[in-house]
């Protein structure tokens, strides 16, 4: 089986909750972009337009492996049209507040599916089955920036006090999807930790350049790379903590399933645990899960599953996950547990592939679900 063979096989559209405004604080525009992810692409408009990326509001993520359209915004005077060689920005209107999460109503796909040996019948079963009893919202592993790449979560080292490692994780180990200029940055500073001063000229954001000129004036001390970590752009501290918040959720989620689903379970093991899909009708008694913070309070077997979770990652209990570094902070809001979607697909002959089938899949998710996971779940046989 193969996903996202190139990105036309992997489309997703963004459809927000209420429609664009003719005037307003904010400029919005639509983000159409192809062989990056949000972030990069942003960080690059940051750097052109001469703003903060904090200064950006959006929806959420997208992987770099689709042709994905989204909307972002800017304060109004900010922000202009740009063509990138990955990506676009299209004004597309106006909007009284920055975008949000909260902004957005759903995401659109489609989905090309190549190489598939399962019988046609088989997939068409997997799809009933799954429109009838839904899939577990799991976040899948895009999600886990580098740790899905086994380097680590940069926020479990800050709540564990580990600065340097965390400050070494997010600044000098290389990703397989970093572009050229952000690979540069990092090679020299794994070969010059420490030697601040040899890399600055290679830093691709302002507020790593700010770190390193902050680090080459003083010694580097525990308390200094504290420091350090409070300097790192809000936007990306968010995407610290919220990627070790959804592996700790997803963990939950998979140990109450195998706990408490009264079905057969199907078990997809990934870098760091394993997805839990159960087959048929099930249910664990719960319909949403919060957010890991220490700012809830939870009590019964729920706490019991969280603390099990934690204390493998070596963190006590919930109130445990916190940091007194500004920004580094765990918010909590609640996720549903299943997803129930209303699947399209139909078939033919892989004519690159003799012998096996092409799907072709549409469907709607709610905001923060994977389209990955309803793939993972339907074509389940062919991920073993």
């Amino acid at each position: 089986m193969k996903i996202k063979s190139r990105p036309e096989d992997f489309v997703v559209e963004e459809v927000l909750e209420n429609p664009l405004k003719d005037k307003g604080d904010y400029e919005v525009y639509l983000l159409e972009k192809k062989g990056t992810n949000t972030l990069d692409a942003l960080r690059d408009a940051a750097r052109r337009l001469k703003v903060s990326l904090s200064e950006f509001g959006y929806c959420g993520l997208k992987d770099r492996h689709a042709l994905t359209k989204q909307y972002v915004s800017l304060p109004a005077g900010k922000g202009d049209e740009i063509k990138a060689k990955n990506y676009r920005l299209v004004f597309a209107g106006f909007s009284d507040a920055p975008l949000t999460p909260s902004s957005l109503k759903e995401n659109r796909f489609r989905v090309v599916v190549r190489a598939v040996s399962s019988p046609k019948e088989i997939v068409e079963a997997e799809i009933e089955e799954v429109k009838r009893t839904g899939f577990p919202n799991y976040y899948d592993v895009q999600r886990f920036g580098s740790a899905r790449h086994g380097k680590g979560f940069v926020a479990l080292e800050v709540v564990k006090g580990n600065y340097k490692k965390a400050l070494k994780l997010l600044l000098a180990v290389p990703s397989p999807y970093d572009e050229s200029k952000v690979k540069a940055f990092r090679k020299c500073l794994e070969r010059n930790w420490g030697k601040w001063d040899r890399c600055i000229s290679l830093a691709t954001a302002p507020w790593e350049k700010r770190i390193l000129s902050f680090l080459s004036r003083r010694d580097f001390s525990k308390r200094a790379a504290k420091m350090a970590l409070g300097m790192v752009d809000e936007k990306i501290k968010e995407f610290m903590v919220n990627s070790l918040q959804s592996f700790i959720w997803n963990q939950v989620l998979s140990e109450m399933i195998e706990s408490k689903a009264d079905t057969k379970v199907i078990k997809q093991r990934y870098m760091y645990g394993s997805f839990l899909f159960p087959k048929g009708k099930w249910d664990i008694g719960i319909e949403e899960i919060p957010f890991p913070s220490p700012r809830i309070r939870l009590e019964g077997e729920l706490e019991d599953f969280y603390n099990k979770v934690l204390q493998r990652l070596g963190v006590a209990s919930l109130q445990h996950l916190r940091t007194t570094i500004k920004g580094w902070l765990f918010k909590s809001h609640r996720r549903k547990v299943k997803i129930v979607p209303d699947v399209q697909g139909h078939c033919d002959w892989d004519k690159e592939h003799p012998g096996k089938y092409v799907w072709k899949l549409f469907f709607s998710l709610p905001p923060g679900s994977y389209a990955t996971m309803l793939i993972r779940r339907v074509f389940w046989k062919e991920m073993f």
